[in-house]
């Protein structure tokens, strides 16, 4: 009988680990972004000891830009790496006028990226 080793990302818990991680954020850190008063809840998610709400299950996608999909089934992630970089770099900012300038300017690159694929769909 073969059995294989099971890893902390395949579980609910162990995929939001790896996204926090991979965003650079601590348990502290990521509970803020979801208000939540302490970190406790993010450890106890992490762990696998809290059932994840279909509110929450969003909230954490769209924070990480990723499918909620891979949150619950670890079927494959919806974003690049340019997407990881853009993610992390905004959650890292402080400043919350900062972060809203950024995303704005992260809007504006994509509608000018629109119409120079547009153009060249013409051409």
């Amino acid at each position: 009988m073969v059995t294989t080793k099971k890893t902390y990302k395949d579980t609910v818990g162990g995929r939001i680990k790896e996204l926090r991680e991979d965003a650079g954020l601590t348990q502290e850190q990521l509970a803020e972004k979801l208000y939540f008063e302490t970190y406790r809840p993010i450890e106890n998610l992490e762990n696998d000891k809290k059932e994840l709400s279909a509110e929450l299950l969003y909230k954490i996608a769209e924070l990480f830009g990723v499918d909620t999909d891979y949150i619950m089934k670890g079927m494959p992630k919806e974003y690049d790496t340019y997407s990881q970089t853009a993610v992390k770099i905004v959650n890292n900012l402080h400043n919350n006028h900062i972060k809203q300038a950024a995303i704005e300017h992260l809007k504006a690159v994509e509608k000018v990226d629109r119409v120079i694929t547009n153009n060249n769909q013409i051409d």
